[in-house]
């Protein structure tokens, strides 16, 4: 994993995370997350989600998102990340997650009304934002943009 440091201007090489691919991140509090993932084909899909503290440069675990999932986007807004959406063996995933990096726990959203994987996920005025993605496993594309508006926790 590459780091780099702002007030020096430069990289630096750190120990990463659990390693798999298709996984989100989002950096909250000064930390950050990286949400589920797989390690191989569809059918390796993980709940693992591990938090990156910069200042002691390390890793260590967070509570498992309550559904395991590849493809996942994510996207801090306050002090909570959002796992929207991924893909698995059995079709795209519609779930929508909340996690408050306080409590350390995962609450249930409203599902996304279009399911995909692989999108982009952002927060913007209280809102999470999901654009695009695809409809069907592997390489589908759809111009879906939905968003959830999100009430303070």
């Amino acid at each position: 994993m590459l780091v780099y440091d702002v007030a020096a201007a430069r990289w630096s090489v750190a120990r990463g995370p659990t390693p798999r691919q298709h996984l989100a991140a989002a950096a909250v509090r000064g930390r950050v997350y990286a949400i589920a993932g797989r390690t191989a084909g569809l059918d390796t899909n993980t709940r693992l989600v591990e938090a990156f503290d910069p200042a002691r440069g390390r890793w260590t675990r967070a509570a498992p998102v309550p559904v395991a999932r590849g493809g996942t986007g994510a996207a801090a807004l306050g002090d909570r990340i959002v796992s929207v959406g991924g893909e698995a063996p059995m079709g795209t995933i519609a779930s929508v997650f909340s996690y408050d990096v306080r409590r350390g726990r995962w609450a249930r959203l409203p599902d996304l009304p279009t399911p995909r994987h692989g999108l982009g996920v952002v927060s913007l005025g209280g809102r999470v934002w999901a654009v695009a993605g695809g409809p069907q496993p592997g390489l589908t594309v759809s111009g879906a943009v939905e968003s959830l508006a999100l009430a303070p926790p």
